[in-house]
């Protein structure tokens, strides 16, 4: 895979969560931080039967991870959620028994809303709410509930990301190349304009045939290109498929001065 700036990403997204024995998701309001912690406990063994303990086996013993939100709205499941409750209606008031649960499980999903870069969607399908971090009920600023839960296996996994809204490649500016048309002067591929926000590989061809190992961005004539045309076919690739598109040809090259 080529490394690519479409891939840098502004984090922007929300988050929703459907308790066990809900029909549906509930969106929880403006998220303004959203991060998931993976954790790998590992054993390790060492050897010394030479007198110098060397690392010679490691497994996995355990596999975990946490979530961790920051929201901005004080809904009424929000405040449950953060401190354990339950809810009801006392006396027509609304009430939230703090540490009612020992634990509220359920889904939770993540769906990316940014315009810059990829976008996923991560859904959590086992997620066990703990103590929250922090509550700010007295601040200068915006008050924000944190919001903490431990991820559990479900279904044999913890979880799934799936690319959104991206769908194959297409070009809207064909590829070119800048450059002297010359053994021994560099040529440089030029992608042009492509939908989506895929990765490059490339192909450069001589009189359409394949260059053996000619698969970089740049490409330098040699002696036997001199008196022909040459072009470069680019792939662009992303999660959904490859497309490819090539460059108008060269002129003829022309042999080192």
């Amino acid at each position: 895979m080529t490394a690519s700036i479409n891939n840098y990403t502004v984090g922007k997204g929300i988050v929703s969560f459907r308790k066990d024995g809900a029909g549906a998701y509930a969106d929880m309001g403006n998220c303004t931080e959203f991060e998931f912690t993976p954790e790998l406990e590992k054993l390790d063994h060492f050897s010394s039967r030479e007198g110098v303990r060397t690392k010679d086996k490691s497994i996995v013993i355990q596999k975990s991870g946490t979530v961790r939100l920051v929201l901005d709205e004080w809904t009424r499941d929000n405040i449950a959620l953060a401190v354990l409750g339950t809810n009801a209606i006392v006396g027509g008031q609304s009430i939230t028994e703090i540490f009612d649960s020992n634990a509220i499980k359920g889904s939770l999903k993540f769906t990316g809303t940014n315009e810059v870069g990829p976008k996923y969607e991560w859904v959590f399908p086992a997620v066990e709410f703990v103590p929250s971090s922090s509550i700010s009920l007295l601040s200068d600023e915006w008050g924000t509930i944190e919001l903490t839960g431990d991820v559990l296996i479900s279904g044999g996994s913890f979880g799934t990301i799936t690319a959104l809204g991206e769908s194959v490649p297409v070009n809207t500016v064909l590829p070119s190349i800048a450059g002297i048309a010359q053994e021994g002067e560099p040529l440089v591929a030029i992608v042009g304009e492509w939908s989506g926000t895929p990765v490059f590989t490339y192909q450069w061809k001589n009189a359409g045939v394949n260059i053996p190992g000619a698969t970089g961005a740049t490409y330098t004539p040699v002696t036997a290109d001199v008196g022909d045309a040459l072009s470069v076919a680019v792939t662009a690739t992303n999660a959904a498929g490859s497309t490819t598109a090539t460059s108008a040809a060269t002129a003829a090259v022309i042999a080192a001065a």
